[in-house]
């Protein structure tokens, strides 16, 4: 049973928990990232200013790891961070600035750094 809230009616394919090592409905993953793109410094730039620095540091090191930038067309820290905040905006069916808002207010990295992906946060 698909879980309420993560099936993609428009394209019947499913969106996975992220955190789960579920991947998106990539049509609408791939649309929302690139509308998103130009603006993927200035949200990055947000964070690690908003972020406590243990957890600035963290995703620095996690986002600079080239090794997790799962989509080839991902070029940069700021575009791999993107790709996981769009992920969860899609999942909580909620606007990209809101989720971000909230990584930077609970100071929690969950949302940005998906746990199938090995990393250790302080």
């Amino acid at each position: 049973m698909i879980e309420r809230g993560l099936w993609c009616f428009v394209h019947g394919m499913p969106h996975q928990r992220w955190n789960s090592g579920g991947h998106l409905c990539l049509i609408c993953h791939s649309q929302l990232f690139a509308h998103l793109r130009e603006r993927a410094p200035s949200y990055y730039r947000f964070l690690l200013e908003a972020l406590p620095q243990h957890n600035a540091e963290a995703l620095r090191s996690w986002a600079q790891e080239p090794n997790n930038w799962l989509p080839s067309s991902i070029s940069s820290a700021a575009e791999l961070v993107l790709w996981s905040l769009s992920a969860q905006a899609l999942i909580q069916n909620l606007p990209l600035q809101t989720v971000l808002t909230q990584v930077a207010e609970r100071a929690d990295l969950e949302a940005v750094i998906p746990v199938a992906f090995p990393v250790s946060i302080p």
